[in-house]
């Protein structure tokens, strides 16, 4: 369980006053630790990060914790609820919905909910790509 491993651009780092700039992608481990995966400033070609910026990619959405220097992973948990106050009686399909065409309902309730939630433990993440861009001394 893991470790962030990064490729870093061929022109980097640069140093952008008195700032060491490093860019590049990056992925996670093939098993996703909870509570994210570890990096250091090494990981992004610096001697000291001062701050490090993630993009989003494949469906996922990345945190940076800095004071315990992980990323976190997340992706979209939607759940969709139907309510009504129709009745449906039968066990088999075809009488079901000639229950429901004869008991059609006076109110309806569709809720659509979208949360983000952190990937699971051992999670194979590591074909997802992302982007970053550090800052931090050489």
């Amino acid at each position: 369980m893991g470790n962030v491993t990064a490729t870093i651009g061929s022109n980097y780092p640069t140093i952008m006053g008195n700032k060491y700039y490093t860019a590049g992608t990056a992925v996670l481990s093939s098993s996703y630790a909870t509570s994210g995966e570890s990096f250091t400033a090494a990981t992004f070609g610096l001697g000291k990060i001062d701050h490090l910026s993630v993009t989003s990619a494949g469906g996922y959405t990345f945190e940076v914790d800095m004071s315990n220097l992980k990323i976190l992973a997340y992706n979209k948990d939607s759940t969709l609820t139907v309510t009504s106050d129709s009745t449906a009686h039968g066990t088999d399909a075809v009488s079901v919905q000639n229950s429901m065409l004869q008991h059609v309902p006076t109110t309806a309730t569709v809720t659509d909910a979208v949360s983000i939630v952190e990937v699971s433990s051992t999670a194979d993440i590591s074909s997802i790509t992302f982007r970053f861009e550090a800052w931090g001394t050489g």
